[in-house]
């Protein structure tokens, strides 16, 4: 791939082929080629635009009242990048990956949520403070369980775990770099 042109996006093209070589995990002298580049590219904006729509309208059904927006978005700001109407998309791919990675991880969640919601109504929470009356401990224990479960339904549960999910991709995000880290950790 040539290296003399420059960039369009204020770096040089050697600079360029650099930030290239060390995304792909190439070495200095590698042969590449442009067509393949391009073809990978497109390949990529592909997944990347399918991943921008799935994510935000998965987010936008889980956390509707939440305050993270899904803003331009990834295709406008490549394309407005491309043509040289707008700054660079970097800083909105960076977001996507952020948000993805932070989504995804949140299903990890789902198990600490089950524990919580084991643990609340769980024999010994449930004989915790039960005496037993005229009808026996069994009885009041009974008592106790349907008050602690009181009228919890499925959408009740599904909206409780949807929650402890999204407060747990705003933190993620939130922390910004940490989220890297964390997510890194949850995928091993």
């Amino acid at each position: 791939m040539s290296e003399a042109h420059e960039s369009g996006s204020g770096g040089s093209m050697d600079d360029a082929l650099r930030a290239f070589r060390a995304a792909a995990r190439l070495g200095p002298n590698a042969d590449v080629r442009p067509e393949r580049v391009v073809a990978l590219a497109a390949a990529l904006l592909r997944l990347a635009y399918g991943l921008d729509q799935i994510a935000w309208g998965t987010w936008k059904k889980m956390a509707p009242t939440s305050a993270i927006r899904r803003g331009t978005g990834l295709p406008e700001c490549v394309a407005a990048h491309f043509e040289g109407r707008g700054a660079s998309a970097d800083a909105e791919v960076e977001r996507l990956r952020l948000f993805v990675s932070s989504l995804l991880s949140s299903v990890s969640q789902v198990g600490h949520f089950a524990h919580r919601e084991l643990d609340r109504l769980g024999p010994e929470r449930i004989e915790d403070g039960v005496a037993a009356g005229a009808l026996g401990r069994d009885a009041a224990c009974w008592r106790r369980y349907k008050e602690l479960a009181g009228a919890y339904d499925e959408d009740q549960l599904e909206a409780a775990m949807l929650a402890s999910m999204t407060e747990y991709v705003e933190a993620m995000l939130a922390g910004g770099a940490r989220a890297e880290a964390a997510a890194s950790g949850a995928e091993a």
